[in-house]
């Protein structure tokens, strides 16, 4: 089992979108002129999550469409309570999940309903978000789970090295992979020590280094980006010289394998130039999936290819 070095790993802003605080604006006043945007629109909840094939336990926030702000500052609000079921079901085998309510303090000290749903997410497949009122009233989200139906040929360039060997750098290219949101490349290093009674035995780590979403698009539909080993040698080196230093390894680390893990979006997610824009995301109706309500709910899905290195690409991280 590869222990995680989560100080290097990258905490992306894809859950602060899912969760991004978004108030139902209340309308003001009862005059007959001022137009009710509630008057004959079947919107129940608005909904702001997303399901993800890397995890196991998926988070959706709800807030109910009424006259009330939806901005809970106490939990003793009348908008602390909620009349809202939820429930997924995956389309293809009908495994239907109920998800557990919670009302939750958010950074800037107001709540939210956040509802958490415990299962496995399969490429591939598409699931629908049910949230329903005790009246059978009901809001729908549908998503699909990415996957690259081709294989995943990542292919690595020509490793290059400056004048001076201040720079070296190797080019990724991805084919097939067309929307990235972020991209990870994972040191998976070895050494071994010798326990009390002679027994040498290996130990095993993994260094997770962002790259963010990389260069961009090539001209064949793919993606690409560049591996800086300088950079990633330098981190590399200073776990592993920590880790000498506590007598955790009786022999230097090495590198066996680099994997290249990508994570992508499914296609209704709404990207503003090309970025994901939490503020426009969360807008009522913008870039929305949701049937009879208003927000988004979407998928993440992961690739992921492994390099087997020889110890001759040591010399690439200083090692």
């Amino acid at each position: 089992m590869f222990k995680d070095v989560r100080s290097f790993h990258c905490a992306r802003g894809v859950v602060a979108a899912a969760l991004v605080l978004v108030a139902i604006v209340s309308v003001a006043g009862c005059d007959d002129t001022v137009l009710d945007p509630f008057d004959g629109e079947e919107r129940y909840f608005s909904v702001y999550g997303y399901i993800d094939d890397f995890q196991t336990t998926h988070r959706v926030r709800v807030v109910p469409v009424s006259r009330l702000s939806g901005v809970i500052r106490n939990p003793s609000d009348p908008q602390a309570s909620i009349d809202a079921t939820v429930t997924s079901v995956d389309l293809l085998t009908g495994a239907e999940t109920r998800w557990r309510h919670s009302l939750e303090k958010l950074s800037d000290e107001t709540y939210a309903h956040i509802y958490t749903g415990e299962f496995l997410v399969r490429a591939g497949r598409r699931y629908r978000l049910i949230v329903e009122r005790s009246d059978g009233r009901r809001t729908i989200a549908e998503t699909t789970v990415p996957r690259i139906v081709e294989t995943f040929p990542a292919r690595l360039g020509q490793v290059v090295v400056s004048a001076d060997s201040s720079e070296i750098s190797q080019n990724v290219i991805m084919e097939g992979v067309r929307a990235p949101y972020d991209i990870t490349a994972v040191y998976f290093m070895e050494s071994f020590f010798t326990t009390e009674v002679g027994q040498t035995n290996p130990v095993k780590y993994k260094i997770n280094i962002p790259y963010g979403r990389g260069e961009g698009p090539t001209p064949d539909g793919g993606w690409w980006f560049t591996l800086d080993w300088v950079r990633d040698g330098a981190i590399v080196r200073d776990f592993l010289y920590r880790f000498n230093a506590q007598g955790t390894w009786d022999l230097p680390g090495q590198i066996t394998s680099v994997s290249i893990r990508v994570r992508l979006l499914d296609e209704n997610w709404g990207l503003a130039n090309g970025e994901l824009d939490p503020i426009v995301q969360s807008q009522p109706g913008a870039y929305s999936n949701v049937e009879n309500g208003y927000g988004f709910w979407g998928s993440v899905g992961l690739l992921q290819q492994d390099f087997n290195l020889g110890p001759e690409f040591n010399w690439l991280v200083g090692l």
